[in-house]
């Protein structure tokens, strides 16, 4: 940024101290030299920024970044070729003293890139014919690219998504065991979840990272009431200790759940000890059903 300002008043001191800078087509010629090299720094600066924003916040994904940059740089590239045409066409323009600012050639390059070499507007020449051409054929040898490099930041993003996602439903992140709650059916479901995470590592051969105890999603017991000592006698063995925790609830509702947190791979336990003169839990399992 600096040294784009540097550049006008280096301009502006050449062209009140140097003659040969006062003539129309030097004048032409400085500013679009002037314009381009300008907007390849404001390209730097502005992707600089763009970096440093995303280092603090963290807002962007990888294509979103690569897709903002290549923006930036095509529109640098589309005005700094708008500003160089301002010389080429004034060389085989057949006027003289042709009123063509910056504007115009802006315009000019839009209707060129639209319309192909033979727009109304280029001048009836070979010469600027074939600038048109060559402007049309590096914007379209140039964009391939960039859209490659978005693509492939794209897919990137595709199979690291796939791949948590694969990850979530080979294993769920937290266990929630809901419902009458007695030792028998608090043990049996922890036997449940046990044995299915056993055979989740087992199966899964390329797995070689996650042992069974890591793959032991963190099990939350919900009670509407206290948890009697031998339900607490079960939940402080060791192997229950470090992933067992407990929720006292009044009654199993949205709210609550919305308190428990629930996320996408989650799984959700309603128990019932039916050895026991209870009433059935039908209004709990359609409960979280529902808020699944």
């Amino acid at each position: 940024m600096l040294l784009s300002i540097t550049s006008v008043y280096v301009g502006t001191l050449l062209y009140y101290e140097w003659p040969a800078f006062r003539t129309q087509f030097m004048g032409v010629s400085y500013a679009a030299v002037g314009y381009v090299f300008r907007f390849y720094l404001l390209a730097l600066a502005a992707k600089e920024a763009l970096a440093r924003v995303q280092q603090r916040t963290g807002w962007f994904d990888p294509p979103q970044l690569q897709l903002a940059s290549t923006a930036i740089a095509l529109l640098a590239y589309w005005a700094g070729v708008s500003a160089l045409l301002q010389v080429l066409v004034y060389n085989v323009y057949d006027d003289p003293e042709p009123q063509f600012n910056y504007s115009d050639s802006l315009y000019f390059t839009l209707l060129c890139l639209v319309n192909g070499p033979t727009d109304s507007l280029v001048p009836p020449n070979y010469v600027s014919r074939i600038i048109v051409v060559l402007l049309i054929l590096a914007v379209f040898l140039t964009l391939p690219g960039k859209i490659e490099d978005i693509t492939k930041a794209y897919q990137l993003l595709a199979k690291q998504d796939k791949s948590t996602k694969s990850a979530a439903e080979s294993r769920a992140v937290s266990a929630y065991i809901c419902g009458h709650l007695t030792v028998t059916s608090v043990s049996s479901t922890l036997r449940l979840i046990a044995e299915s995470v056993d055979i989740r590592a087992g199966a899964d051969s390329n797995n070689t990272r996650l042992s069974p105890s890591e793959m032991m999603p963190r099990i939350t017991v919900v009670s509407e009431s206290p948890l009697n000592d031998d339900l607490r006698q079960l939940l402080a063995q060791k192997e229950y200790r470090s992933t067992v925790s407990f929720a006292f609830r009044s009654s199993l509702d949205f709210v609550m759940l919305r308190k428990l947190g629930l996320r996408a791979g989650d799984a959700v336990y309603v128990v019932t000890d039916y050895d026991t003169d209870v009433p059935p839990e039908e209004s709990d399992a359609l409960c979280i059903a529902q808020a699944l």
